[in-house]
This record gives structure tokens, C-alpha cells and sequence, in this order.
């Protein structure tokens, strides 16, 4: 049986979220904050270009780089029928990423940076995009807050099913959630299944192991590829920093880390 959709209708229809207008909103606000001007960008895991596009609509001009093939070719046809010059894409594994030095900003929003559970992969990866940055650029990750669930007791190991439904597709995910007993680590074991135009396709095992970070380890690894911390936000709102990493009394809305990393001087 053939398969029920595409990488890209996958990725396009379950596997971003409706924000990136207000991704884009916090960026440019916070590029104004910093007096950045109009630096070039770098965008992290590009996809199918849904930031990039985005950014290249508002003037700025724009790399987004990924690994998939598929998504950056959809990712250019977006771009080409906009008319689009200040926007292009290209293949690369951020763990091999090799770029000139000319970008004021790289950003990864939404989940890419919480799948990276391995620290050698993770500091290469850091080391990569810090060396396509201009001296004092900066890099912009988004990541999950689970910090603010796990000290009200609402994150832990459990069962769950979803059902989403886009008319005559629709996606069913059964899984488990299982918390790591030594590591910041969590894991969802799903089975996921389509119902496309009235046809039932077989289950997929589709497991994803993804990382808690904190501040605390953000400053580390800051440290040790070259960079340090310069702001932390709660949310994609530049209102919504936290200035205070230590506090107990976080706001009930502190469900992301958005980091923003300076690069220091060799």
C-alpha cells in the first residue's frame, strides 16, 4: 500500500505549529531591542521554509538550511513563486555545517534543538552555527519548558491518545510517555495511524526521544562552544523574559525557553 502522505504533507500539516507569525513578531522585536539593523539570517532546520519565507516577505535576507531535501524543495518553490531574491535554501546536516561567517542572526524555533540528546552531536552542532556567525552575532534557540509541569506534578509517565482531524485526513497517535530515571530525557512511544479519503492505513511505530534542558545547562554549553547567555524569554514575547532563572515562582505561562546566545571573541 502506498504511503498516506509525503514528508512534506506530514511535516506541513501535523508537524509545526500555527505561530509563525508570532515567531517571526518576536524576532524582529528583538532584533529591534538590540539595534541589529537588517543582519542576515541563518534559520537552523529550516523545514519547509515556513520562518525563512516569512522573514524574506519582511526584507531580511534569509538562509535556511536542512537536512531533508524534499522540505527544502518545497521550501524554494514557496520562495521562487513570491518572487523572492533575498531567500534560498540549502542541504546540510548542522553537525557539518559550513558557512562564511556573515550572519548577524541564526535561529531555531519550535522542537529541532530538544531532539538533540547527545552532547557530542550538540556541541558540534553549537560549534557549527557559532562559526557562520559575524563577531557578536547571535543565536535565537526555542525549546520546551517542562519545568513548570513537573513542579506542579503534571508531567510524568503516562498513556495518551490524540485524534487529529483535517477533513478527509486524519492522524490517530497512541503512545506512552516515559520520564528517564537518571538523564533529563523523556520518551513518547507512539503508533501512529492515517485515515486518508475513507482508507485506513496500517500503524506506524514512530518513537521520539527528546531533552529537558534548563538555564543552568544552556549557560554550559554556552561556555563551552564559545557564546553566552544574553537573554532568556518565557514565551515568543519580548515582554515575557526571566530575569531571574533561580526563582520558585515562575508564571504559569513559562512553557518555553527561548534562548538568545551572544558569540564571544576567539
Amino acid at each position: 500500500m502506498a504511503q498516506p502522505l509525503t514528508d512534506v504533507e506530514e511535516y506541513d500539516q501535523f508537524g509545526t505549529p500555527p505561530t509563525t507569525q508570532q515567531d517571526c513578531d518576536f524576532l524582529v522585536d528583538l532584533m529591534r531591542r538590540q539595534n541589529a539593523g537588517s543582519p542576515r539570517l541563518l534559520d537552523l532546520a529550516c523545514g519547509t521554509g515556513r520562518h525563512a519565507v516569512e522573514m524574506a516577505k519582511r526584507g531580511y535576507d534569509v538562509t535556511g538550511v536542512d537536512i531533508s531535501e524534499e522540505r527544502l524543495q518545497d521550501a524554494q518553490s514557496q520562495a521562487t513563486k513570491l518572487g523572492f531574491t533575498n531567500c534560498r535554501f540549502l542541504k546540510a546536516d548542522l553537525r557539518d555545517l559550513r558557512l562564511e561567517p556573515s550572519f548577524g542572526y541564526a535561529y531555531s524555533f519550535f522542537n529541532t534543538f530538544s531532539l538533540f540528546v547527545d552532547n557530542d552531536d550538540l556541541l558540534t552542532i553549537l560549534g557549527k552555527c557559532r562559526s557562520c556567525l559575524t563577531e557578536g552575532g547571535r543565536i535565537v534557540i526555542e525549546v520546551g519548558s517542562l519545568w513548570c509541569p513537573i513542579a506542579d506534578g503534571k508531567f510524568h509517565n503516562d498513556s495518551y491518545e490524540q485524534k487529529h482531524d483535517r477533513g478527509t485526513l486524519i492522524r490517530t497517535v497512541k503512545g506512552t510517555l516515559r520520564l528517564a530515571r537518571a538523564n533529563n530525557v523523556y520518551r513518547h512511544d507512539r503508533v501512529i495511524q492515517y485515515r486518508r479519503d475513507g482508507v485506513d492505513y496500517p500503524p506506524e511505530d514512530a518513537p521520539a526521544t527528546q531533552r529537558i534542558y534548563s538555564i543552568n545547562e544552556w549557560d554550559l554549553l554556552g561556555r563551552l562552544t564559545g557564546m553566552r547567555i544574553e537573554h532568556v524569554f518565557g514565551a515568543m514575547d519580548i515582554t515575557h523574559e526571566i530575569t531571574d532563572p533561580n526563582s520558585c515562582d515562575g508564571k504559569p505561562g513559562d512553557h518555553e525557553l527561548v534562548l538568545v546566545l551572544a558569540r564571544q571573541g576567539e
